[in-house]
């Protein structure tokens, strides 16, 4: 027996289990898998799997935390109830069933970069910081943080602003940014789409750190009403709510560089594969995104949040006078990096326009 912490941070006494142990749990009726050391019956989630039954019976019986980390971030699966953890596995480092074989083979093959990133101190401007991604990263990764609409004119953020998905990037990713921008003393806006769940962000800082929450309205309202509630228990500042956005820019890099695995958020729940128009990240990621939002919808975004709100996209003098009608506390002016319409004015010339 190994005394240590629940997937719910209560103390507990779980069994060691076998490798040998778990390979018997292999089957659709009897499901178990390890990741990151903790092992895990998963048998009555395989119908309801997004990406398929298939994809978690190859890994049935196994240790999957090679492939279960290349698609999910690594705490999602602690949101299971808590009966479904079933104890700690004997060898965690250890991939040997031939099934978790296959299932990490499938996702190693085209995720990794493969050029060397260079010392940090080589690196002196921000030219050489796009110049050393456009190499490290995988064509994928680079098309989907670099594009923008149609003719790719686009502006660099002032503070860390909210992108998606940042384990694309590095493992860490939004964990990363975290504790950076604790470091430096400067906010950080975690994006709807962020590839870690909003408490693993927001823990990986000091308690004293401040963090703002950037949102999508889901069109199914009840989901954007519990991330808020979320939002809102973790301490969030801010919810920055985006209004720039509701339809996805044509990113033609992103649409055309092939995807190998389905990505998913762990926040707002949106993934993304390929269809028939392409493999585009920012566009299959948006499908879940509310097109109907109207000024009213404020009064039960701030209920639900109880944080001050800002209006993120705001481009004209009018639709500011609008926002101080509705009683929003700030706006953000943007317009979405320029990843949403190509040719649109630069959001600080609207400055000073009345």
């Amino acid at each position: 027996m190994a005394s240590s912490m629940t997937p719910e941070g209560i103390p507990s006494k779980k069994p060691i289990i076998t490798l040998d142990i778990l390979n018997k749990h292999n089957s659709s009726s009897d499901c178990w898998i390890a990741v990151h050391n903790k092992v895990w019956d998963i048998t009555g989630f395989i119908g309801e799997h997004p990406g398929g039954p298939s994809v978690l019976l190859r890994c049935a019986g196994s240790n999957a935390t090679k492939s279960f980390d290349q698609v999910h971030a690594p705490d999602i699966i602690e949101e299971l109830p808590k009966e479904k953890f079933k104890g700690f596995l004997e060898e965690p480092s250890s991939d040997v069933s031939a099934s978790a074989a296959q299932c990490a083979a499938e996702r190693d093959t085209t995720t990794a970069p493969t050029n060397e990133v260079p010392p940090l101190e080589s690196v002196l401007s921000a030219a050489d910081f796009e110049v050393v991604a456009s190499k490290a990263l995988t064509p994928k990764t680079w098309a989907f943080y670099s594009s923008a609409a149609t003719d790719l004119i686009t502006h660099a953020p002032f503070f860390i602003a909210p992108a998606a998905m940042a384990r694309l990037v590095h493992p860490d990713g939004e964990l990363a940014l975290s504790r950076a921008s604790a470091n430096e003393g400067i906010i950080q806006s975690i994006s709807s789409n962020a590839s870690y769940t909003l408490r693993s962000i927001m823990t990986a800082a000091p308690a004293t750190q401040p963090f703002f929450f950037q949102l999508y309205i889901n069109s199914e309202r009840q989901k954007t009403i519990e991330i808020l509630n979320s939002a809102r228990s973790l301490g969030i500042k801010a919810i920055f709510l985006t209004v720039d956005a509701p339809v996805p820019g044509k990113r033609e890099a992103d649409e055309r560089a092939a995807q190998a695995v389905t990505v998913r958020s762990a926040i707002s729940g949106g993934e993304s594969s390929k269809d028939k128009k392409g493999s585009g990240l920012g566009r299959l990621m948006a499908q879940y995104i509310d097109k109907s939002l109207t000024w009213n919808d404020l009064s039960w975004i701030r209920e639900a949040s109880g944080v001050p709100i800002v209006l993120k996209g705001v481009q004209t003098a009018d639709d500011a006078k609008m926002a101080v009608d509705y009683g929003v506390d700030a706006i953000l002016l943007s317009n979405h990096g320029g990843r949403s319409l190509d040719g649109y004015v630069v959001a600080t010339s609207r400055l000073g326009r009345s």
